[in-house]
């Protein structure tokens, strides 16, 4: 999104794989809208906490927490954890620090190069009726969006529903 609101002539269409323009909502409590001198305390801390463990072995206990959620299939939530425990944690905890703390809200009316969104649902939550309100509230100053959901997945849709996500992909293509 930000490289499509920099240089909109460089980009013909974004798609957009279970991503915010601000990633704090979530962290959020209900009704607040959060901004990134809000969150920005609480992402450093994130940041400094993941970045410590640096150098030393993966607590598995821990990697199960980094990972809960992210997948719902035990095969990809295990795939999860082993991506886990091989990533630099200094990266990881400045990606985190840098999705919590940049705000694309305000920069998505501008935004006219098309948006597809990509966005998981499951039984266990949130359920599509929960979902898709959700992601068409947060895109909605987009001028340019369309949504495609695949049930039954967590945040990594490609670990787990690779079909839908493939299919997802190809109708994008097109």
């Amino acid at each position: 999104m930000m490289l499509a609101k920099q240089h909109p002539a460089d980009v013909g269409r974004l798609m957009i794989v279970d991503s915010l323009p601000f990633f704090a909502v979530l962290m959020a409590p209900p009704g607040v809208d959060p901004t990134v001198a809000m969150v920005e305390p609480q992402a450093r801390t994130m940041r400094d906490r993941i970045a410590a463990a640096y150098g030393k072995p993966a607590d598995p206990a821990t990697l199960a927490a980094q990972t809960k959620g992210l997948a719902i299939k035990p095969d990809s939530i295990a795939t999860m954890q082993r991506w886990a425990a091989a990533a630099d944690a200094r990266v990881t905890g400045e990606a985190i620090y840098e999705d919590l703390t940049t705000d694309l809200r305000p920069a998505l009316a501008s935004i006219v190069t098309p948006i597809t969104v990509v966005y998981p649902w499951n039984a266990g939550g949130p359920t599509k009726e929960m979902a898709d309100p959700f992601y068409r509230r947060q895109y909605a100053a987009a001028p340019h969006v369309s949504f495609a959901d695949i049930g039954d997945s967590g945040h990594f849709v490609m670990l787990d529903q690779p079909a839908a996500f493939a299919a997802a992909v190809d109708a994008f293509l097109k």
